[in-house]
């Protein structure tokens, strides 16, 4: 039987790979069905499974491609609760403009155990960086 950060990580691993794949109901499942899920970049707070999987939907129609890296989490569990707190980095190309953008922000979440297992209670994102990354930014080495 895994541990429970390992349980945790294993959770954070699912909503990232979900995330990637557009899996916006895969994305929800990562959830208590009243968890919510606060961009505090976007002021946006999503409350419950539905309103995230419909949100998720809209925002991810701004994209034409979007990949989420996430860092192993630090994590403290406390009986049936738990929090996390973790870095991430997010490279997007907008689908109107072509334009490429990566973000750097940080989770920390709120968990708790359940009979499915650990969920997030609150998921909140913080931006710490937005940049624009141009094409030609990119060097590759010479041969």
């Amino acid at each position: 039987m895994a541990s429970d950060e390992t349980a945790i990580q294993q959770l954070l691993n699912r909503y990232t790979q979900s995330a990637n794949a557009y899996d916006h109901h895969g994305v929800a499942s990562t959830f208590t069905d009243d968890g919510e899920w606060n961009l505090t970049s976007m002021d946006k707070i999503m409350k419950g499974r539905g309103d995230i999987v419909a949100t998720a939907s809209r925002v991810s129609e701004k994209f034409s491609l979007m990949v989420l890296i996430n860092s192993p989490a630090a994590i403290e569990v406390d009986g049936d609760c738990a929090t996390a707190i973790s870095t991430v980095r997010e490279s997007a190309r907008l689908a109107e403009t072509g334009a490429a953008i990566e973000i750097l922000g940080r989770y920390e979440d709120r968990l708790v155990r359940t009979a499915a297992g650990w969920r997030f209670a609150e998921r909140k994102f913080s931006m710490l960086s937005m940049q624009h990354v141009q094409a030609s930014d990119v060097k590759l080495p010479a041969e």
